[in-house]
């Protein structure tokens, strides 16, 4: 299979940046250029919640540019940036491979270049725990979404038995537990990265607290989806008492054991009040 131009500069400009380990490089270009699909699947989840056609999209942290190209595919308006001007150079790339000419800009997320309310989603997609200030990127995002906006928001679950066991960064045991300076001399030591790019891994109830304060109200995916199949496997006792009674407390258990403890990767949806 010919390799696309994209990949070829991606090769060129991030390899060198990215750690040395051969499986990390392999697993992280398999990701990235699953974007474009990742975006089309985010499009059709944010369909249930709000119609998309005629909407300003933002794309914070777009990296090779994966989601903007999938919004801008189905004739959405479109601005996507990134801190990373190799990034940027990458996705120019790709969005011209895939027929589409991308809006981007050389912006951080946690100062953002636009007026308060411009846009009716934003995307924060694998980002906030690579930066330095989430407090602030959480405020931007607040600030530039219009009231009644969409958040689409992803963060790894540091206590997650599968994080903890092997982290979704480095490969490492134990690295999501430990504080950020042993952190960084963990991966130096082990030569999986120049420094740990890794900053902010957060709680659950944390997590939720900070969006909540600039006022947007973030919900669960996973959870929505526990419970959906919950309720179909438990369908049979949807005629009885006892119904109502076991899934409260299946409910109860998602919420307050699987969702903050097990989980992962914590896939969300906010709303901006």
């Amino acid at each position: 299979m010919t390799e696309r131009k994209a990949e070829k500069l991606w090769r060129k400009l991030v390899k060198p940046v990215v750690p040395g380990s051969k499986k990390l490089y392999e697993l992280y270009r398999i990701y990235t250029f699953l974007g474009v699909k990742r975006g089309e699947l985010l499009l059709d989840l944010l369909e249930r919640f709000s119609p998309t056609r005629g909407r300003f999209f933002l794309d914070v942290g777009c990296g090779a540019g994966g989601l903007a190209i999938a919004f801008t595919k189905r004739s959405l308006a479109t601005v996507a940036f990134d801190v990373d001007p190799r990034y940027l150079e990458v996705a120019r790339v790709w969005g011209e491979e895939e027929g589409v000419e991308l809006n981007l800009l050389l912006a951080s997320g946690e100062n953002m270049p636009f007026r308060g309310g411009s846009f009716d989603f934003v995307a924060c997609s694998d980002l906030i725990e690579h930066v330095h200030n989430p407090d602030k990127l959480a405020e931007e995002v607040a600030r530039v979404l219009r009231s009644g906006g969409f958040l689409y928001l992803t963060c790894p679950n540091r206590i997650s038995p599968r994080l903890v066991w092997r982290d979704n960064h480095y490969l490492l045991p134990f690295f999501t537990l430990l504080p950020r300076r042993m952190a960084d001399c963990y991966v130096k030591a082990t030569k999986r990265g120049e420094s740990n790019e890794v900053f902010f891994l957060p709680t659950y109830p944390r997590l939720v607290k900070m969006f909540e304060k600039v006022g947007v109200k973030l919900y669960s995916r996973e959870l929505e989806e526990k419970i959906r199949e919950a309720e179909r496997a438990l369908s049979f006792l949807k005629e009885t008492r006892l119904y109502k009674t076991v899934m409260h407390i299946v409910e109860f258990t998602l919420k307050h054991f699987y969702v903050k403890w097990i989980c992962p990767i914590w896939i969300f949806i906010g709303r901006r009040k």
